[in-house]
């Protein structure tokens, strides 16, 4: 047996003893705290993995509740909201299309209507990817019961009505 009077104390030590069981425990601890890291890192990533989808499907769900309605009241509120989320949770591709969709806003198209298409087909696929369910083909579509205006840009008069017309629309007679 190795041991050693450590000096002036007057106690022995069994160096070997305490390298069988020091090292082990040494290690042991060493990996708790490493798989405890691990594991904070992890939860923390899903946890902002599950904040972001959450956000994103709310706001998917916005922009397709306020595709081809008149822009008038709530939403009017729902767009606005929707574009700050967007800023905030989207991916940058989804960004670009949002800045896309705002400058048709701008800058009207000849169409004077605002195309939502592209960004909800983005977003739809983007959260069906991250949800690891089934790609979808296609444009997305709607049902839209009773609802005979389609989403255009409001002129913005003092003495506008109160449902959205086509930019350039004379107003008169409406």
């Amino acid at each position: 047996m190795h041991t050693f009077a450590v000096q002036g104390s007057g106690t022995l030590i069994d160096w070997k003893t305490v390298f069988s069981i020091g090292i082990p425990a040494l290690v042991a601890i060493g990996g708790w705290f490493l798989v405890h890291v691990l594991n904070s890192r992890r939860e923390q990533a899903n946890r902002r993995r599950e904040a972001r989808v959450a956000a994103l499907e709310r706001a998917f769900l916005r922009l397709a509740s306020v595709s081809n309605r008149p822009l008038v009241g709530k939403v009017v509120d729902d767009l606005e909201t929707f574009v700050t989320e967007l800023q905030l949770y989207g991916t940058p591709a989804h960004v670009e299309l949002l800045q896309n969709m705002v400058n048709q806003f701008i800058n009207p198209p000849p169409s004077k209507r605002v195309d939502f298409d592209p960004l909800l087909e983005a977003l739809r696929d983007g959260l069906r990817k991250e949800l690891r369910l089934e790609p979808i083909g296609g444009r997305v579509w709607w049902l839209r019961i009773g609802q005979p205006l389609p989403v255009t840009v409001p002129v913005s008069a003092p003495n506008a009505p109160a449902n959205p017309v086509d930019i350039g629309t004379s107003q008169k007679g409406q």
